[in-house]
């Protein structure tokens, strides 16, 4: 199985993409790095042939399309998430552009 993890560097993230590869899933990596994430469990992954990790926004549409269709995906896993309590939920457009 082929599976795209957004936001594989996060909290939950993580942990899914290292467990994916671990049962031997061909696993596509997106992050957007940040300070909340953790990029420590990918130096024991990264040399797997079967782990691609993609330094990308998920809201960055051409270069997703191109990793959907260069990969040939199976199943994606929609991990990529940020909490902004400060932001009301009328103004919900400024927090999609934030993350």
């Amino acid at each position: 199985m082929k599976i795209l993890v957004t936001g594989g560097a996060g909290f939950i993230g993580s942990p899914v993409v290292r467990n994916s590869n671990n049962i031997r899933h061909t696993v596509v990596n997106e992050v957007k790095l940040s300070t909340l994430n953790q990029l420590v469990f990918h130096v024991e992954i990264k040399n797997n042939h079967k782990y691609y990790f993609k330094y990308v926004a998920v809201c960055d549409k051409m270069i997703m399309c191109h990793i959907l269709a260069s990969h040939k995906l199976d199943t994606v896993k929609c991990l990529a998430a940020k909490s902004y309590v400060e932001l009301p939920i009328s103004g919900s457009a400024a927090l999609i552009e934030r993350v």
